[in-house]
């Protein structure tokens, strides 16, 4: 059984549903790819055959909010908060139902985003990222380490961009506003005969705010995107892909959150990847070969220069053995290196493996089990694994799912670490269990979700170096989704959870004891006006020094105009009340700046 809760107006889709068929190739219509999610088990597959309840951010919820940068369009998400240190450009922290920055896998079309020198202790490269040419964002909550590696203690978030089809096309968009603020968009996409492509270029540059709360001067930033992909479809059985991009970013910091200073940061990205994909026409069997190159580069203001690179080959299948049981299973192995110039040149060696099952044992009641096995070239081997089910039975369905996870050292902290040869691997487990109900023909949806997660010898920071201690988090999520008319559509998300550091019986810092966030949506009849207005609450929580930082809300705006049928003015507007708030604070307590009540106005044309 399935269900769907889809905006009226393009407000992201929240999707709990489970497994039955395998994925075909070829040229997809817009209503066949609304039905595609790609988190399930690492391939392109029908929303039915995803276990547990997933968040997906559409191309028009982007598109309303017209954010230029991926995490400001995550900060509605459930369970989900998002920290920046400062103005645009700032270092990003995510964390996941409590989960440290490094333990929620990012991926971009499957492949995840880990760096291997990660100087921010995020392990992810996020801040950079651009939102253009965005397909759909999903995100999948809770320990999914037996698929996804070691990293994914927290949950994914996995970005699918724009697949080229049809005429060749394409659009132009310019935004200015606030803070001297330029952004220049173009994208183009299109098919022929076998060959599809997809490309963008995206400029975004800001005089920004002072990362110092009390400062006056500005910290600049801007940032050069590039992404592209070209799928060739090889026969009526497999296709040959070749996707990547490159963000070269320039910003500027303080000392910190205390006093003004002008340091520049530089930061550089890439990834080039290659993916063969087969499936033969009785479409009972799919597999996918990929090998990917990823490197890393910062140099920030203090004259630290960290370099990251990462080599990957993986190859995973799926085989449909009979009408109500399916098998995946794979391979991966990854090479990282990081170096600094003050001394750092570490490598390791990771392979991989995992067997993924889902069972449908009875009308509306559905199993899924996974079992992995990795090993790192500098610790011992480990195995994790997971369970879940889902009963759907009338309007209603309950879910489960109980996991493991390790998440392995990067080579930041291993250079870092009061010992390196003591210091220990992340390992624990985590488990949640939720009940949905949908009314109205589907146009209103209810979910309530159970969650716990512990950590043994999770890494973190005393006297400047990497310890292992032991944490835990505990926590509920309620959303909620209704349509009061054909135009008028309401998302509400309240999350609740604990989080505790077990040694020293304190709060974990940054993670607010309550979220909640809400979107409501409008569109005219003749879906010429639409505008979505957007708010998101912050709890009181535990920050560094052991201080506590107040609670905050902020309320956001967007709206788009269409002109003509190729024409569309848009216009967005942040932090509606003029709230003078802070997301985060430096390790000796300081609070970081953020920006004021901001306008942004834009018009985008396409061809």
């Amino acid at each position: 059984m399935m269900f769907i809760e889809k905006g009226l107006v393009g407000r992201a889709v929240i999707v709990s549903l489970m497994v039955s068929s395998l994925p075909s190739f070829g040229q997809k219509s817009p209503e066949e790819l609304a039905e595609i999610v790609t988190v399930a088990r690492r391939v392109d597959m029908p929303r039915k055959q995803v276990a547990g309840s997933i968040t997906i951010i559409t191309a028009e919820d982007l598109a309303r909010f017209r954010q230029p940068v991926l995490y400001d369009a995550l900060r509605r998400v459930p369970g989900l908060r998002i920290a920046r240190t400062g103005g645009p450009g700032q270092p990003v922290k995510l964390y996941l139902r409590g989960a440290e920055p490094r333990q929620t896998v990012v991926l971009i079309d499957g492949v995840s985003l880990r760096s291997p020198n990660d100087p921010n202790g995020n392990g992810y490269f996020l801040g950079n990222l651009s939102t253009a040419n965005i397909e759909r964002i999903e995100v999948l909550r809770g320990g999914q380490s037996s698929l996804y590696g070691p990293d994914a203690a927290g949950g994914i978030i996995n970005v699918v961009t724009k697949r080229g089809r049809g005429e060749p096309s394409g659009n132009l968009s310019v935004e200015a506003g606030s803070m001297d603020t330029l952004r220049t968009t173009w994208s183009t996409n299109g098919s022929k005969a076998r060959a599809s492509y997809s490309f963008v270029a995206d400029r975004h540059e800001t005089e920004g705010v002072s990362a110092a709360r009390s400062g006056t001067e500005t910290d600049p930033y801007q940032n050069d995107y590039l992404q592209g992909r070209i799928d060739y479809q090889l026969g009526d059985d497999s296709k040959l892909s070749v996707f990547g991009f490159q963000a070269d970013a320039l910003s500027n910091a303080d000392n910190f959150a205390g006093t003004d200073g002008s340091y520049p940061t530089k930061e550089k990205a890439y990834l080039l990847r290659t993916l063969w994909e087969f499936a033969p026409e009785d479409n009972e069997w799919f597999s996918a070969i990929g090998v990917s190159r990823k490197g890393f580069r910062s140099t920030d203001g203090f004259g630290s220069v960290y370099r990251g690179h990462t080599t990957e080959f993986d190859w995973r299948s799926i085989v449909q053995l009979s009408e109500r049981f399916s098998l995946g299973f794979g391979i991966e192995h990854a090479d990282d290196q990081g170096k600094s110039n003050f001394g750092q040149d570490v490598a390791m060696g990771m392979w991989g493996g995992y067997l993924n099952g889902a069972i449908e044992v009875s009308e509306g009641f559905f199993t899924e089990f996974a079992f992995r096995y990795d090993e790192n070239d500098r610790y011992d081997s480990k195995s994790t694994g997971k369970v879940a089910f889902s009963k759907a039975w009338d309007d209603w369905r309950a879910y489960g799912n109980l996991g493991t996870f390790f998440v392995a050292p990067n080579a930041f902290y291993y250079t870092w670490a009061s010992n390196p040869f003591t210091l220990k691997p992340e390992s624990g487990a985590s488990c949640d269990l939720g009940l949905e109900r949908s009314w109205s023909e589907g146009r209103c949806r209810a979910a309530f979700t159970l969650f716990e997660r512990k950590t043994e010898q999770e890494f973190n920071w005393n006297n400047l170096k990497v310890v292992n201690v032991d944490v835990e988090a505990r926590g509920m999520e309620g959303e909620l989704s209704f349509a009061l008319s054909d135009s008028v559509a309401i998302d509400l998300a309240l999350t609740m959870q604990e989080t505790q550091d077990v040694e020293k019986q304190r709060d974990l810092f940054s993670r607010p004891e309550k979220m909640f966030s809400g979107v409501v949506d409008w569109c005219s009849s003749d879906d010429i006006l639409a505008m979505t207005l957007g708010f998101r609450y912050v709890g009181s929580r535990t920050d560094a020094g052991s201080q506590p930082s107040p609670s905050f809300a902020v309320w956001d705006l967007g709206s788009s105009f269409r002109v003509k049928d190729d024409w569309d003015i848009h216009l967005r507007m942040e932090n509606l009340f003029d709230k003078d708030y802070a997301e985060m604070v430096d390790p000796n307590g300081n609070p970081y700046g953020s920006a004021g009540r901001s306008a942004f106005l834009g018009v985008t044309w396409r061809y």
